[in-house]
């Protein structure tokens, strides 16, 4: 498990921990984190639990939304009806390139984020929808309509308020969370790790 403090390019932490753990296991290894930090993580570490953390430790985190998670209006009562967001997308004009809005997550314990939604190209939706399919037929699972329908978006939560992490800027740092896949490849072809 490795932190890598995307300001400085300095590795900030890291753990080893056993190989069979999942990602988000392992990351409550990792010390908690410090007021107004930002914690970038891939869907491995997605966990509604680890996100309420870093919010209680005032501190932001950033991530892409997990399909299947429960949502809810931002202003809804806790038995309010549960927003489809694959509805909500499919209603938008064509020439809608994004969609906002503060949302609760989780069907019981709610997280409150800001849902930050970008179309993305018909090329790259395509490529996500070919290996959608390619990856349910080789588990033999059956095709989830609302992954397939989601392919067109990148579909990012935020607990960080617009003036202090834009969209933009959201989507920007992002991508730079691929700087530790390319350390880990590094360390791969460098060192042999496997």
């Amino acid at each position: 498990e490795v932190r890598l403090e995307l300001q400085s390019g300095q590795i900030g932490q890291m753990l080893f921990c056993p190989g069979h753990f999942h990602d988000a296991k392992a990351a409550k290894e990792h010390q908690s984190p410090q007021k107004d930090e930002l914690h970038i993580a891939d869907l491995g570490y997605f966990c509604l639990e680890r996100l309420a953390h870093i919010h209680a430790q005032n501190a932001f985190f950033l991530s892409r939304l997990k399909c299947g998670t429960h949502l809810f209006h931002a202003q809804d009562s806790p038995s309010g009806a549960a927003f489809c967001l694959k509805e909500k997308l499919a209603s938008l004009p064509q020439d809608q390139e994004r969609y906002e809005c503060e949302v609760q997550m989780g069907q019981h314990a709610r997280v409150g984020a800001r849902l930050l939604c970008v179309r993305v190209p018909r090329t790259v939706q395509i490529q996500r929808e070919v290996a959608l399919r390619q990856n349910a037929k080789r588990k033999g699972q059956k095709m989830s309509l609302e992954r397939l329908t989601l392919c067109g978006w990148t579909l990012l939560v935020t607990n960080a308020p617009p003036e202090k992490l834009s969209l933009e800027a959201a989507l920007a740092l992002y991508g730079a969370r691929w700087q530790i896949e390319r350390l880990f490849r590094l360390w791969k072809e460098t060192l042999g790790l496997t």
